[in-house]
């Protein structure tokens, strides 16, 4: 829920987990995999997570040498640089 909440990407919402830096309904979560619902209340960092309801799809047809990623360390294009009027993340 973590990073489908757009807080961060997965492997670091994991690393928030392990750390015991979220919680769940006012408990300490450091176990990975922990099940929540909807209703339950998640914090991190002591800051409650918005979740998204609602989802936007966007299809796109990647031209060649544009790579699927949000950003690009040796510069090259990403599809968020054809992307960069939807709001959402």
């Amino acid at each position: 829920m973590i990073a489908a909440a757009g807080v961060t990407s997965r492997r670091a919402a994991e690393k928030l987990i392990l750390d015991k830096r979220v919680k769940v309904n006012g408990t300490v979560i450091d176990e990975l995999g922990a099940k929540v619902t909807r209703a339950d209340v998640i914090e991190v960092d002591g800051r409650p997570i918005e979740r998204k309801s609602t989802f936007v799809y966007v299809l796109f047809n990647k031209p060649t040498g544009v790579i699927t990623s949000v950003s690009d360390p040796q510069g090259r294009s990403t599809v968020m640089d054809f992307l960069r009027d939807v709001p959402q993340r």
